[in-house]
C-alpha cells in the first residue's frame, strides 16, 4: 500500500502523468499501445497499464504480456470502466502507482464513454498521485461512417462514438488505407461537429508521432472541476451489447469456414477476436474481426482456443448450432 511518507513524497515529486486511449471496438487501439510500450522502453522510461475487457477473458492483455511479461498490468474485466467497473478504478490505479512508473496508460474498452472514466480519476484520492494528461481516441477510419446505419435501433452506441470523438484531446483516424478522398472530407466533418479543437491524425497501423502525442508533456488538460461541472448527467448504459465466448476442443476446418460464420452473423456482430488453431497448420492464430474484415495473425501457443464475440442480440446457442452446421469445427 501506499503510506504516508509516500504520500508526503508526492507533493514534492510529480504526479504521475496518466494517458487514456479511447476508441470503438475493433478501431486499433491496441496497436496503440503496443507501440507506445516498445517507445517508452526504448527511451528508458518505465511504464504501468490499465486495461479493461467487457468481456471475461483477457486477450489484449495477453498480447502485452508476450511483449513485456515484467510490465506492471492491471486489468478490468468482465465490464467497463465508465459503470459497472467504475468503483473499481481507484484501486487498480492505486496499486498501479505503488511501482512508480514515468507515466500511466489506461486502455478503455471499445464501448467505453471516456467521460465517465475521466469522472472516475477526479477522486481526491487519485488526484494526490496521479494527473490526466490527455485523452486519445482512436477512429476506425473504415467504418465510422456506417455507424448510423448499423446501430439504427442502438442509438445509445452512437451516441458512445460521438462522446469518444468529443472528449478527446487527440484524435486518431486509423486505417487511413482503407478509405477513399470522399470518405475522408466525410469523417473530417463527422469529427468537426463533435470537436473543432482537437488535433486529428489520419494513419494506418496507428503509426504515428509518440514523442508529440505522449513524450513532450508540456502544459496541462482542462481541470477536473470543470470536467464534472460540464459533465451530461445522462445515465451512461451499453443496453443489449453482449460479449460471448465460444471454446474450441480441436482445430478449426478453415479460414474460409470461419469468416464465412462471420458474415452469416452480420449486422449484429462488431467484433471477435480470440486464439484459433487451423485444421493442417501447423501455428495458433490470433483472429481479430471487425465489422467487415477478418485478421489472421500467427501467435504463440496458448493454453485455450477461444473466440470472444461481441455485437448486438447475439444467440450463443444458435451460433454454436450454425458453427457446426458449417463445419467450422469439423475437425
Amino acid at each position: 500500500m501506499i503510506t504516508f511518507c509516500d504520500r508526503e513524497r508526492r507533493i514534492i515529486m510529480k504526479k504521475i502523468p496518466v494517458f487514456v486511449l479511447s476508441g470503438f471496438l475493433g478501431s486499433g487501439k491496441t496497436t496503440l499501445l503496443v507501440d507506445i510500450i516498445k517507445k517508452a522502453r526504448d527511451k528508458g522510461l518505465s511504464l504501468s497499464v490499465l486495461m479493461n475487457e467487457a468481456g471475461k477473458t483477457d486477450t489484449d492483455g495477453r498480447l502485452i504480456s508476450e511483449l513485456d511479461g515484467d510490465l506492471p498490468v492491471e486489468k478490468l474485466l468482465d465490464g467497463c470502466m465508465c459503470c459497472n467497473k467504475k468503483s473499481e478504478v481507484s484501486g487498480a490505479v492505486m496499486k498501479l502507482a505503488e511501482t512508480n512508473p514515468d507515466m500511466m496508460v489506461m486502455e478503455l474498452t471499445g464501448i467505453a464513454d471516456p467521460e465517465e472514466v475521466a469522472d472516475a480519476l477526479a477522486e481526491p484520492e487519485l488526484m494526490e498521485h496521479i494527473e490526466l494528461k490527455k485523452v486519445i481516441s482512436v477512429l476506425d477510419g473504415e467504418n465510422i461512417l456506417d455507424y448510423n446505419s448499423i446501430f439504427t435501433a442502438e442509438r445509445a452506441m452512437v451516441k458512445t462514438t460521438r462522446k469518444q470523438i468529443a472528449f478527446a484531446d487527440a484524435l486518431i483516424v486509423n486505417k487511413e488505407d482503407q478509405m477513399d478522398e470522399s470518405n475522408r472530407k466525410k469523417i473530417k466533418r463527422v469529427i468537426s461537429k463533435e470537436n473543432s479543437v482537437a488535433p486529428v491524425t489520419f494513419t494506418s497501423y496507428c503509426q504515428v508521432d509518440l514523442d508529440d502525442l505522449l513524450f513532450n508533456m508540456e502544459g496541462e488538460r482542462k481541470p477536473f472541476s470543470l470536467l464534472k461541472e460540464e459533465k451530461n448527467t445522462d445515465e451512461h448504459t451499453h443496453s443489449r451489447i453482449q460479449t460471448l465466448k465460444i471454446e474450441f476442443t480441436k482445430p478449426v476446418k478453415s479460414k474460409r469456414a470461419a469468416e464465412a460464420l462471420f458474415k452469416e452473423l452480420k449486422p449484429g456482430l462488431i467484433r471477435a477476436k480470440g486464439y484459433i488453431s487451423v485444421k493442417r497448420e501447423a501455428d495458433v492464430h490470433l483472429i481479430q474481426h471487425v465489422m467487415k474484415k477478418t485478421y489472421w495473425e500467427k501467435a504463440q501457443a496458448q493454453e485455450e482456443s477461444y473466440l470472444i464475440l461481441i455485437g448486438l442480440e447475439l444467440d450463443k446457442d444458435n451460433i454454436v448450432r450454425r458453427w457446426n452446421e458449417l463445419g467450422v469445427n469439423d475437425g
